[in-house]
């Protein structure tokens, strides 16, 4: 497995793996599928100013991809970023999402960030441990704060200085 850049010919992939969390999981409150388009929009205009990264296995195939983003559109939140992981189901447990997350945060780490911040829905244990094991600190935790799946989910905040 090898972690890349992304690049527009991603879209199609990043918009699939995106879509399978849309349909099946609250990793995302979003209940409305994303159309490769977006995602190649998406690209465009974070992807020169922001590290978007893509798992690929040997058959040089998509299986995830990561992203650090903007945390606010408000200039003094601009060293403030947000982690985004998302592996192929197909793909989980495999090492994916912990190489994704060591390089967008030495990535983050050369471009000067100072801090990430993940929003982490519902009893998703596995991406807890991923973000104690690279050293995120518990924030807190907003109660009832998404509702997907006719129910109210709970969202965990992590922080990783810099």
């Amino acid at each position: 497995m090898k972690i890349r850049r992304a690049e527009k010919s991603d879209a199609k992939a990043i918009s699939r793996i995106y879509n399978q969390a849309v349909e099946n999981s609250v990793a995302t409150f979003d209940i409305v599928k994303e159309t490769a388009n977006n995602r190649e929009g998406w690209l465009m205009v974070f992807g020169n100013h922001y590290p978007i990264f893509v798992a690929i296995d040997n058959n040089e195939d998509v299986i995830g991809w990561g992203a650090l983003t903007p945390y606010d559109k408000k200039l003094g939140y601009n060293r403030t970023v947000e982690l985004s992981i998302y592996v192929d189901v197909l793909h989980r447990e495999k090492g994916a999402g912990k190489l994704l997350t060591e390089s967008l945060i030495e990535e983050g780490k050369k471009v000067k960030f100072h801090l990430i911040i993940s929003r982490i829905a519902g009893d998703n244990s596995i991406s807890e441990q991923i973000h104690q094991k690279f050293g995120f600190e518990k924030m807190g935790v907003l109660k009832e704060a998404g509702y997907k799946f006719n129910r109210y989910v709970d969202v965990v905040f992590y922080q990783l200085l810099l």
